[in-house]
């Protein structure tokens, strides 16, 4: 009756299901916290964008003069106040990206805007207010022409056509998301259009459901890798770096690892002297410490004067000879004393290859090496005689009947419409089809890549910019790349 060895040990097996079921359960974990979290937010915002008509009168700050048909609807203190001296690309103002508006200029405006105030922001249906300690700044939508906003750093920069230099506003993580919603609103109020604002939100939350994070199939203890696949796993992950990693990581990874492994051996090998045992014939090299172990007596070749050849009959092209060495250690029946460095022979092979002669002029062949050996050696008995070298039969040539058939050519996947879509053999198109949320590790070989594409933990989308992400779906995506431009599809 077969036993159970140490591989198909059922703990070892039970260990492994339990790690691999948790390390599939905690990306989905996080992924789902971080969707529903944007599904309260979208719903938060469709109710506030049906009922909401704003803060009454008794709310509007001292510092905010209301004009005729003006509402508040959102305030809120600690605003930083920035100002550029540059004329950056902003995006013309709108509802219709929230809340995905991204800053255009490619980046971040912390880095180019100096703050000059802090103060109160207020939003109403016609304007941005900000009252600092030195400077009240106001950006009407009737006359804004720009708009932009940095998610990461929770920055909103606007342009107005009665002001020379983009200015905006910093505020907190906070109170970001509220500035950012209620500016919208706002904007929709001014151009009489909040039912397009509503049906906006509600396409969004439509889109978010689409994006629910799908559970991970668990594995059982029936399912865990045999013992020497799981080693020779950790071997590649130690050699060639974890799945996923950039091809520049493997490959640093495998240098330093290879050098490491190559150190290691040198240290381990035996540093004994090597003498010659044996010249004129394919040599055997010993180390000096093991000099009394026998090898094999050999037989010097016996001198034989070379032919002389006429001088048309000299051959012009000289092969060059061929050097093979073999290293391998050498067996041996008794014990060797730990103290005792182990044998290893080396085996060089010269071998040359004869030089083509001259076509024109013939020449006599001169006689093989075997040949004037034979004839100068003294006869063997017959018990004793050495068996004739083997000669390699010529190799068979199948008749045309039986000859392999060509290889077929690799299958291509069907063409599908890529529109505008580089070329690929994935069928990746800008038309209509399924959502990318697993593309392959070699499509950035026929799609321009943003330098952390696959950091993105959404879908693939197109950038502005012609570059491709994988945070499509998700808020700040392209934020560096002029905003999203369209989604990338498999192709039908």
């Amino acid at each position: 009756m077969a036993t159970n060895g140490p591989s198909d040990d059922p703990g070892r097996r039970g260990r492994w299901a339990q790690r691999e079921n948790e390390h599939r359960r905690r990306p989905y974990e996080a992924a789902l916290a971080a969707w529903r979290r944007a599904d309260v937010e979208l719903r938060h915002m469709l109710a506030s964008a049906r009922t909401y008509r704003g803060r009454p009168p008794g709310d509007v700050p001292p510092s905010l003069r209301m004009r005729r048909g003006e509402t508040l609807l959102w305030n809120a203190p600690g605003a930083r106040l920035i100002e550029l001296r540059h004329q950056p690309a902003l995006p013309p103002p709108g509802y219709a990206s929230l809340p995905e508006l991204t800053w255009a200029a490619g980046q971040a405006p912390p880095a180019q805007a100096n703050v000059s105030d802090i103060g109160a922001v207020s939003v109403t249906n016609q304007r941005v207010v900000f009252h600092g300690s030195r400077h009240n700044r106001e950006w009407a939508f009737a006359k804004l022409t720009g708009l932009a906003h940095d998610l990461p750093t929770s920055s909103t920069l606007m342009r107005v056509s009665n002001r020379k230099y983009v200015s905006g506003l910093v505020l907190d993580p906070g109170a970001s998301v509220g500035f950012r919603f209620n500016l919208a609103l706002g904007l929709a109020d001014a151009m009489g259009d909040r039912a397009g604002f509503v049906a906006h939100l509600e396409r969004l939350l439509v889109h978010h459901q689409s994006l629910l994070p799908s559970p991970p199939a668990l594995v059982g203890p029936a399912q865990a890798p045999h013992a020497a696949r799981t080693a020779l796993g950790v071997l590649r992950t130690a050699y060639f770096g974890p799945r996923g990693a950039s091809p520049r990581r493997r490959a640093l990874q495998g240098l330093v690892t290879v050098a490491l492994t190559l150190g290691l051996i040198g240290q381990v090998l035996p540093h004994a002297p090597v003498t010659i045992a044996s010249v004129g014939r394919p040599s055997t090299l010993v180390p000096s410490a093991l000099a009394p172990t026998v090898l094999a007596p050999t037989v010097p070749a016996p001198t034989v004067p070379a032919p002389s050849l006429a001088p048309a009959e000299v051959a012009t092209d000289v092969a060059e000879p061929v050097v093979t060495v073999t290293i391998t250690q050498a067996p041996s029946s008794e014990p060797v004393p730990e103290a005792a460095d182990p044998a290893v022979t080396v085996t060089i092979e010269v071998t040359s290859t004869p030089a083509p002669e001259p076509p024109a002029v013939p020449s006599p062949r001169p006689p093989a090496q075997a040949e004037i050996t034979a004839a100068q050696s003294p006869p063997a008995p017959p018990s004793e005689a050495a068996p004739p070298p083997e000669t390699a039969p010529p190799p068979e040539t199948a008749p045309p009947s039986e000859a392999a058939p060509p290889s077929e050519a690799a299958p291509m996947p069907e063409a599908v419409p890529l529109c505008d879509a580089p070329a690929n053999p994935y069928g990746y198109t800008f038309c209509d089809g399924d959502l990318i949320t697993d593309p392959k590790p070699d499509i950035c070989r026929y799609f321009h890549c943003i330098p952390n594409f696959w950091e993105g933990k959404g879908y693939m989308i197109e950038c502005s910019d012609g570059k491709v992400s994988m945070s499509g779906g998700r808020q700040g995506s392209c934020s560096y790349h002029g905003g999203n431009r369209r989604r990338v599809h498999q192709g039908r």
